[in-house]
């Protein structure tokens, strides 16, 4: 009523020092992380009090946390635990090859689940896992956070806001095709005047979607 917007606060029976990174609602049970620990918290108009401990310890600062089914994942030490019944049963420390640097946020959106770290954006599936970063999608491999909307990825990094094709993402990862070119003309051999010491030589990926940042490498072979 007339643009009021009312609110208020609770707090602790016995007020403590510690910070709230998280709140996840999930079966009826609120669970907080302080980044030292995870626990299960209730509260009424006046109060929060802590209804019980769980069963696991993180050694180590809690990032993140977020239940994905009924499995909690979590995120510290540079990797991403999975917990089932209060127990640990799974860890992950990297997807195809790049181990994680400090993952920050873990958002399961559908049936994909996003780790927004400070080395790119780790995507995990039923069908697959996927690595984006500098290299093809990100204009920066330090992500903060992820989204997706209206059949696009956004992707918020310390260089700007990413969006990326869902399309594009659960297209299988191809083998890439090359061309070479010789005073700009594809060739597939070069042949050198009898006084050439040099050739200068352009490759291009022809089935890529982020030609800006190609990486090539290469060996040369003087047989």
């Amino acid at each position: 009523k007339n643009n009021k917007v009312e609110y208020s606060f609770i707090t602790y029976k016995n007020p403590k020092k510690e910070k709230t990174k998280g709140i996840v609602l999930h079966k009826n049970d609120y669970y907080f992380n302080n980044g030292q620990e995870i626990d299960i918290r209730t509260f009424d108009s006046k109060f929060i009090s802590i209804k019980r401990k769980l069963k696991f310890k993180i050694n180590g600062y809690i990032e993140d946390f977020a239940f994905v089914n009924d499995t909690m994942w979590i995120a510290a030490n540079n990797s991403i635990y999975k917990v089932y019944n209060e127990k640990i049963v799974d860890s992950i420390l990297e997807i195809n090859n790049v181990r994680f640097d400090n993952v920050r946020k873990i958002k399961p959106i559908g049936t994909d689940v996003f780790l927004c770290a400070g080395n790119g954006l780790f995507k995990i599936n039923k069908s697959g896992k996927f690595v984006c970063n500098k290299f093809n999608f990100l204009p920066s491999n330090d992500v903060y956070n992820a989204i997706v909307f209206d059949h696009n990825l956004f992707v918020a990094t310390n260089n700007g806001l990413a969006k990326i094709s869902q399309e594009i993402l659960n297209t299988k990862t191809k083998k890439p095709s090359f061309e070479i070119l010789y005073n700009e003309k594809a060739i597939t051999k070069i042949a050198l005047e009898s006084n050439q010491k040099f050739a200068s030589i352009r490759l291009k990926i022809q089935n890529f979607n982020a030609v800006e940042n190609q990486i090539i490498q290469y060996k040369y072979d003087d047989s």
